[in-house]
């Protein structure tokens, strides 16, 4: 699954190992703590020795995934039929799926349990909530769930339409498209990709590759015009779709300098050293990701940098209203299998017949039924996030933004993950609840919506295409400093698990049914979002080259706070991406402490009232309670109405307090407290 493990090789001096898996770890858990045991047990008759007589690590075999329950095969057919399911979707050999084995155990998450309820649906013609495989996450349990309380759904998939001049475009797709229209020079809703390339590799056999790319996915091939009833989507022929592959050269006196990343980042990994000795390499991908003219497929543009003789840069950039997280990484991959000479597993449908499915009944009712959930949730006030800001929020939201960089120790990482699973949540339910934990500490606030991403791709007829199905999730929680943080995680698990099984209501319906003044400063329901990233498109391998992470500076935030973790080299690597008309970079700084110290804090005690978890590092508390509030300090001669009517006189009309939605600035209150005193004399 991309992340790092413990492996154990022993030799056993013979092909019977004399010594189970289990029996190793219950021995060792008598002197080691829990992160220093193996993951694996690997039995093996002699250590591989390379030619210097060093163990070669490369030959030594990898390690099989095992259950730690004895292996019980599938009993009937609902039961194969789930092992088979689970194959596919932990991407395990079947025959070695036992029916007590936890689904979870063996690498599943909150994104493969969405794939896992939908390709269950297709094969049984049965729902099975998100709850029931979190509940009783074996075969054995689902099986049961099955035969006795699961009622017939037939699996309706989705059918090619025939060939039309126009077609619908899905609701998120209308909103990109309003979104563009109001900024048309706006880069914002570009996705991009960025990776180093050290090899022998030629520019138009990689051009010929993206040219198969565009003629088998219509998303490639697909732009958006304004009709009398809306937008539509159009469709080009392969044959009318110009591609050229954009090529530069740094300037010579601006050598690639330092070193680039090995394995995996966040897409926009920040490396400050990199980026202070490579300006003129930052600025050449910062004018190839340039606004979209979205009347003019294809809305894909790549580029090669080339540095050296066998290094480049390739960079790809697409907008988000054909595109998604998966979809890049589909094309990557596609892209790869290509090079290689592999066949592609034929498409048998495209965008377009997604997006009509949705307006057929089948489509509607599931939309239908999950609205009501989604207005209960947000039924009454909606709750305003108030983050203390350094500035003051522009009248027009403004989305120019940067990330800062931080990550969790190893320890740490995999104390998260001990936990989550002693508490049967997932990693992300538990991240989910510190992150909500975090933001009403430092606002104050008990009622905290934070958004997140999800597939979109529920249904298995859709995996392998290109397009954009991302929704949007609005989670909803609520912080109450009496219970514990064990009990706040029950509660975001509960809450979290009700949103997934309604994702598929999209995100910008939900903003029409249920928010009625739109603040044009702000984001509609939330202005932070959490974001839990897989392996990416960095675990693709092009033959014969060397890929590696490019570090490169993003200029854009969304939205006012985000954090984005992803698990590299065993730790979780994580990144608050912010808004630079709001913070300066020493308050996320603060922030990023703050959050250690919070998981910190949870981690060593989540049996504790929330009230009494701590946010302030030790230092920093410190310097709050005693050198702040020192009692020995010297103030000018002036007396404090004085000071304040300098202040008002230096910013009369920055922002002096806020209450309720109201600003008061400081001429304002200045103007007011003179009313005030006035009163008060005559009394």
């Amino acid at each position: 699954s991309g992340e790092n493990y413990l492996c154990a090789y022993i030799v056993s001096g013979s092909k019977e190992q004399g010594v189970g898996s289990e029996e190793m770890r219950e021995y060792l858990s008598h002197s080691l703590p829990d992160y220093m045991i193996p993951a694996y047990f690997v039995f093996i008759e002699r250590m591989p020795l390379n030619p210097n007589g060093k163990i070669d690590i490369k030959a030594l075999p990898a390690p099989e995934v095992k259950s730690m329950k004895e292996y019980i095969p599938p009993r009937n057919k609902v039961e194969e039929t789930l092992a088979e399911t689970w194959a596919v979707v932990l991407k395990l050999d079947k025959r070695k799926i036992g029916i007590e084995d936890d689904f979870f155990a063996l690498g599943g998450h909150s994104l493969s349990v969405t794939k896992l309820v939908g390709k269950i649906h297709k094969e049984l013609d049965v729902e099975v909530p998100f709850l029931v495989v979190f509940s009783t996450p074996t075969i054995r349990g689902i099986a049961k769930y099955i035969e006795e309380e699961a009622k017939d759904k037939k699996y309706i998939g989705i059918t090619p339409v025939g060939k039309k001049e126009y077609y619908p475009i899905s609701s998120a797709q209308r909103r990109f498209f309003v979104l563009q229209q109001m900024d048309p020079e706006t880069t914002t809703y570009n996705i991009s990709g960025i990776m180093q390339l050290d090899g022998s590799l030629k520019k138009d056999v990689f051009e010929k590759g993206f040219k198969d790319l565009i003629n088998r996915h219509e998303s490639l091939r697909t732009s958006f015009e304004m009709l009398a009833d809306g937008p539509v989507q159009k469709i080009k022929d392969p044959e009318d779709i110009e591609f050229k592959i954009e090529g530069a050269v740094p300037p010579a006196d601006k050598p690639l300098r330092g070193s680039i990343t090995e394995g995996g980042g966040l897409s926009s990994s920040r490396n400050s050293s990199f980026i202070t000795h490579n300006s003129a390499l930052q600025n050449s991908v910062l004018k190839f990701i340039r606004p979209f003219d979205l009347s003019k497929a294809p809305l894909l543009r790549v580029g090669l940098l080339k540095i050296e003789k066998e290094k480049h840069i390739l960079m790809v950039d697409m907008h988000h209203i054909i595109s998604d997280g998966i979809s890049m990484e589909l094309l990557l991959h596609d892209f790869a299998a290509l090079l290689a000479a592999k066949e592609l597993p034929p498409l048998h449908i495209s965008y377009k017949d997604y997006t009509v499915w949705q307006q057929t009944r089948e489509g509607r009712d599931m939309l239908m039924s999950q609205a009501a959930f989604w207005e209960q949730a947000f039924a009454g006030e909606i709750p305003v996030l108030e983050l203390p800001t350094d500035y003051t929020r522009p009248a027009v939201q403004d989305f120019e933004g940067r990330a800062m960089d931080f990550q969790l120790t190893g320890e740490e990482t995999r104390a998260l993950n001990r936990f989550s699973l002693e508490q049967q949540s997932t990693l992300f339910m538990t991240l989910l609840a510190i992150y909500t934990l975090f933001l009403s500490k430092i606002t104050d606030q008990q009622d905290i919506v934070v958004g997140t991403p999800v597939s979109g791709r529920r249904s298995p007829d859709i995996d392998l295409l290109v397009g954009l199905f991302v929704n949007t999730l609005a989670l909803r929680n609520y912080v109450h400093g009496e219970r514990t943080f064990a009990a706040f995680l029950a509660e975001v698990k509960k809450s979290t698990l009700q949103a997934f099984e309604n994702q598929d209501y999209p995100y910008e319906d939900l903003i029409e049914k249920v928010v009625i003044n739109r603040d044009i400063s702000r984001n509609p329901l939330f202005d932070s979002m959490f974001v839990l990233q897989g392996a990416g498109i960095w675990e693709m391998e092009i033959p014969g080259l060397k890929r590696s992470s490019f570090p490169y500076a993003g200029r854009t935030s969304k939205f006012d706070l985000t954090l984005q973790a992803q698990h590299i080299d065993g730790k979780l690597a994580m990144s608050f991406e912010y808004c630079t008309k709001l913070f300066k970079p020493g308050t996320i700084e603060r922030f990023i402490n703050y959050f250690k110290e919070t998981v910190r804090s949870v981690l060593e005690k989540p049996d504790k009232n929330i009230s009494e978890i701590e946010i302030l590092p030790g230092n920093e508390r410190k310097r709050i309670l005693e050198e702040f509030n020192h009692p020995l300090m010297e103030y000018p001669a002036k007396t404090a109405a004085d000071l304040f009517a300098e202040q008002a006189a230096r910013l009369p009309d920055q922002n002096a307090c806020f209450d309720k939605g109201n600003y008061l600035t400081f001429d304002e209150l200045d103007n007011q407290a003179d009313v005030l005193a006035e009163i008060i004399k005559e009394l």
